[in-house]
């Protein structure tokens, strides 16, 4: 019996074996398909991904002016409905008057002296009719089949499907760019053997089952394995298959194989693995990539014909791009002004190139509101792709940032690198020893390399004399080759600059002619008087009088409940999602109106007593939020709040809200009973960062004060904005309170008129579309 179960289990362990042996085989076959499909994938992303970068963009362009024409052909088609109707109604009003004229032709002779101008007339009507009836059936052809487009719903589906592509592809393709830039080149033995010790990693997850609670921790293995493997680290990956072993046996997965059942057990698990990776192979080879594998000879010239395949159609969809565009009336031009302007521009870039000259790097693109800056931006950035010169375009603030990024997708320019100032130039926050005060220097830490032939900085009226060093800095290392800065020179300087250096450049060009008289030409006009104020140095206006004149849209209230009132109505039940703000000289007059229509706000929703955040408020950060060295949110970072619960510190003996925003991002704030304590905590450290003996010691203070403000945020509901921190961004409807500034002109007597004029001057240009003023009569 004893040699039976013997013979048994040897022909059971041959089987298995033999099982093994196959299941290894089916496993490497399947992974070098999996890998040459993937290494495909990746040649062919690296190889050809901007150009299916590009036609995807095309695409999805297509697709959204499609959206708008169907938007303006559903409003044509009311107006062609009622001309339709109007047809219709004058063939009814002929076929009358026809009817008639054959009833008076019928009850005379046909020698009667009136026959034949009835006749005529008959004849004449009849053949208008012929012409109507004619009309009128064209016109229902062209209404059925305007009917048919606008009711079309794929249009719309069809757009967010390609964006979703697009923006996948993008992530995918800047991950695989990565992997290509981060590639360890590996001689034959080494590939074979980190081959090797990848497949050996596969066999093993194959050949022992495990537990369904198990299989999370073989596939965590399994990843970490994929990801050294692309790192070439032959050491780690050996390390990591040791101790995959070793888990399974200390697991006791590896079980005894002198058991008949459990050798039974695993001939049939190997069996059922060999079903499976046969599937897995079938299905594989199906897939279109291996298919497309197996038939080239040559992977170059395979790429080389699609990316020529590729040119034609990103041609193609090009110009039906721009017929689309024409068609929309979409296509705009430079004015002779601009186009003057432009040309001088594009020369001196072109000279910049053939000189090395570090002093005369520099453009200078000045203009006030109105003259069609970004357009001309616009223009230079189409000019500088179609000669492969590369560009970053930057400005000083996020919130500056996302109006350009706007504008460059307005006008279909996607595909460029779009960064703040501060971010390009790898600038981060020192501390001065002495005084505290924080300063900007470059991240020598930062090993990513910035570099451009063309770094345009827009809003650059906010860029003050530090900025400009490291600018120059950057040309002089050879890592910008031009600079072109773009600015409003009638906007407030920098903060803590007597004067906006960039206005003063020997290439400054500027933008003079005013082009934007539409809709919201009145804000031009009122902005284009302060301007003219500026130039000539003339402030006899008091800040009341630019409103005066009787133009078409601003409301001008000498009430604060009217002025407000309008900010809660403004044609919108809701008001609070509407893209207007109210526009404040000083923070605590801010602080106020934020105050107003949050309690309004919540009021609306039945809570009459809002604790000092909840969720669902929107706040705004007024100065940066760190995590340890992490950033969490940007000076002036919008979010919106999603839960809130009060905390403790008890190091610090104040309690304060946490919050965590709608990205999962969290914030501390104090709580308002607890500021004059938080306010004293921060005083005790400026003391004894100013006391400390030592540059060292001082330093270090100075790092525990900021760590600790920065711990907690410092916020303000987006509501209300001092015309300060509106620099640089748009909205549609700006309510302003000027009844500050008037008091200031009128009352006291070391204030700045300029500064005044150029305050005003940025909170009137900071909307679209319409101005709201409230005035002290």
């Amino acid at each position: 019996m004893l040699k039976c179960e013997d013979t048994e289990m040897q022909e059971l362990k041959i089987e298995l074996k033999s099982l093994e042996s196959k299941l290894q085989e089916l496993v490497e076959q399947k992974t070098e398909y999996i890998t040459d499909i993937e290494e495909f994938n990746r040649k062919y992303n690296f190889h050809l991904g901007e150009l299916v970068k590009d036609i995807l963009n095309l695409k999805k362009e297509i697709l959204y002016k499609q959206t708008i024409k169907q938007q303006k052909e559903k409003e044509k088609y009311h107006e062609d409905i009622n001309t339709f109707e109007d047809t219709k109604e004058t063939i009814d009003e002929l076929k009358s008057t026809i009817s008639e004229l054959e009833e008076a032709l019928e009850s005379i002779d046909k020698y009667d002296e009136n026959y034949e101008e009835i006749s005529n007339a008959y004849d004449e009507l009849k053949e208008e009719l012929k012409k109507l009836e004619d009309e009128l059936e064209l016109q229902e052809e062209e209404l059925e089949k305007t009917k048919e487009f606008i009711d079309d719903e794929t249009i719309e589906q069809e757009y967010k499907e390609i964006s979703s592509q697009y923006e996948e592809f993008v992530n995918e393709y800047e991950n695989i760019k990565q992997s290509f830039y981060n590639f360890i080149p590996l001689n034959d033995d080494d590939k074979k053997e980190i081959q090797a010790l990848y497949m050996r990693g596969l066999v093993l997850s194959q050949l022992y089952p495990a537990s369904d609670k198990l299989n999370s921790k073989i596939d965590s293995v399994i990843n970490t394995l994929k990801v050294r493997c692309s790192k070439k680290d032959i050491a780690e990956v050996s390390n990591i298959l040791d101790s995959f072993e070793e888990y399974f046996k200390s697991e006791n997965l590896i079980e005894n194989i002198e058991n008949v059942e459990v050798l039974k057990q695993r001939i049939e698990q190997c069996k059922q693995n060999i079903e499976a990776a046969k599937s897995e192979i079938k299905d594989i080879k199906e897939d279109e990539t291996y298919q497309t594998i197996s038939e080239i000879y040559n992977c170059d010239e395979y790429f080389e014909d699609l990316r020529s395949d590729f040119e034609v159609e990103k041609r193609i969809l090009s110009d039906e791009l721009k017929n689309l565009k024409i068609e929309l009336g979409l296509v705009q031009t430079l004015t002779p002004h601009q186009n003057e302007v432009y040309a001088q521009i594009i020369e001196k870039i072109e000279s910049i190139f053939n000189q090395d000259n570090n002093d005369d790097k520099i453009i200078s693109i000045s203009g006030s509101a109105g003259v069609g800056k970004t357009f001309l931006i616009i223009k230079i950035i189409e000019y500088l792709k179609e000669n492969n010169i590369t560009l970053v375009v930057t400005t000083p603030t996020h919130k500056a940032l996302s109006v350009i990024t706007n504008s460059l997708h307005k006008y279909d320019i996607d595909n460029i690198e779009t960064k703040t100032l501060h971010s390009f130039l790898q600038l981060k926050v020192a501390i001065n020893e002495t005084t505290g005060a924080k300063v900007f220097k470059i991240d020598e830490n930062n090993k990513e390399q910035n570099s451009t032939d063309v770094l345009i900085i827009d809003e650059s009226s906010m860029i003050g004399n530090d900025l400009f060093y490291f600018v120059k800095e950057y040309i002089r290392q050879g890592k910008i080759k031009a600079v072109l800065f773009v600015g409003d020179p009638y906007q407030l300087p920098p903060v803590n600059s007597e004067e906006n250096c960039i206005f003063n450049l020997d290439n400054l060009y500027s933008l003079k002619e005013i082009i934007r008289q539409k809709e919201d030409s009145y804000i031009i006009n009122i902005a284009t008087r302060i301007r003219d104020c500026i130039i000539h140095k003339d402030f006899s206006l008091y800040i009341e009088d630019f409103f005066k004149d009787d133009f078409k849209g601003l409301k001008v209230f000498a009430n604060e409940d009217e002025f407000l009132n309008t900010f809660f109505t403004n044609d919108s039940e809701y008001w609070y999602s509407k893209n207007q703000i109210i526009a404040d000289y000083t923070n605590e007059s801010v602080d106020r109106y934020n105050s107003i229509a949050r309690e309004k706000y919540w009021a609306d929703r039945d809570v009459l007593n809002p604790k000092q955040i909840e969720a669902n408020d929107i706040v705004v950060f007024q100065e940066a939020v760190l995590d340890g060295e992490k950033l969490v949110y940007q000076n002036g970072s919008i979010t919106k709040v999603k839960k809130v619960i009060q905390e403790y510190d008890n190091g610090l003996d104040l309690s304060y809200w946490l919050c965590e925003d709608e990205h999962k991002s969290k914030f501390k704030i104090i709580n308002k009973n607890d500021q004059d304590k938080f306010k004293s905590h921060l005083e005790n450290k400026i003391r004894e960062a100013k006391t400390a003996s030592t540059g060292y010691e001082k330093k270090l203070k100075w790092v525990e004060y900021y760590k600790l403000k920065e711990e907690y945020a410092s916020i303000k509901f987006n509501y209300s904005s001092t015309i300060h921190k509106l620099q640089g961004s748009t909205y549609d409807t700006v309510f302003i309170d000027i009844r500050k500034m008037q008091n200031l002109y009128r009352y006291s007597r070391n204030v700045d008129k300029e500064f005044l004029y150029r305050l005003l001057y940025v909170a009137v240009t900071r909307a679209s579309k319409d101005i709201n003023i409230l005035i002290t009569n």
